[in-house]
C-alpha cells in the first residue's frame, strides 16, 4: 500500500515578549530583561524551557521562594506568547542554620558553608551553590536543605547529612633499580580529625 503525505509548511512561531501578572512592574522590567536574548527567538522547546527557567529562578534569588506560578501559552500569528500568572507570597530572611546528621564531622564545619546566607534575604540558587560544594568534599554521601518558615518573615536553613566513608587504604607495587620490588601503602581521609581536612600519606 503507497501512502501519500501531502506536507504544507508552515512559518516558523516565534517568541513574543511575555506577560507577567501580578508582581510589580519593577520586577516585570528586571525579568524582561534577562530574557532578551531569547525574545523574538523561533519558539522552541529549548527557548520556552529557558523563559520559564529564568522566571522562576528570578522568585529564588528575590526571597521569593514558596511563589507560586501559573503558566498559559498561546500561538496566535506565528507568534507564541507566554503569559505568567504569579503569586509571589512573603519574601523571606534566613535567621539559624540547623544541622542535623552528623556524628563525626563538627557541625561548624558544616554550617560554615552556608554563613553567607544568614540575615540575608533567602537566595534559593545560592542555597545550592553552597550544598554542591558541601557535596564535592567527599564527605557526605546526601546533603538535603530544607527551608522552615517563621511568622516573622524569618526562615531557619535545616541542613540534614548523611556521612560518607570518608578514608581509603590501597597497597601498591613498585620497582626501584637498586633495591627491586617495593610494596607500599597508601592512606587518604577526606575528613582528617573531623574537620573536612584532606590528608594524605604514602609509605
Amino acid at each position: 500500500v503507497d501512502i501519500l503525505l501531502d506536507v504544507v509548511e508552515a512559518d516558523l512561531h516565534t517568541l513574543a515578549q511575555p506577560q507577567l501578572i501580578g508582581i510589580p512592574s519593577e520586577s516585570q522590567q528586571e525579568i524582561l530583561a534577562s530574557l532578551k536574548k531569547v525574545i523574538g527567538k523561533t519558539a522552541t522547546s529549548e527557548n520556552i524551557n529557558t523563559v520559564n527557567s529564568e522566571v522562576t529562578s528570578y522568585f529564588r534569588r528575590k526571597g521569593f521562594h514558596f511563589a507560586k506560578i501559573e503558566t498559559r501559552a498561546e500561538h496566535v500569528n506565528s507568534k507564541t506568547l507566554l503569559t505568567f500568572t504569579i503569586n509571589q507570597g512573603q519574601r523571606y530572611r534566613v535567621n539559624k542554620l540547623i544541622v542535623r546528621g552528623n556524628s563525626a564531622t563538627k557541625k561548624r564545619r558544616i554550617s560554615r558553608h552556608f554563613d553567607h546566607l544568614k540575615k540575608e534575604v533567602y537566595n534559593a540558587e545560592e542555597s545550592d551553590k553552597a550544598t554542591r560544594k558541601l557535596l564535592n568534599t567527599g564527605v557526605f554521601e546526601r546533603v538535603t536543605v530544607t527551608p522552615l518558615t517563621k511568622e516573622n518573615g524569618m526562615l531557619d536553613l535545616d541542613i540534614e547529612v548523611k556521612e560518607g566513608d570518608t578514608i581509603t587504604t590501597q597497597t601498591y607495587i613498585g620497582a626501584d633499580s637498586y633495591e627491586g620490588a617495593i610494596i607500599g601503602l597508601s592512606y587518604r581521609d577526606l575528613n582528617f580529625v573531623d574537620k573536612m581536612w584532606q590528608f594524605n600519606a604514602r609509605g
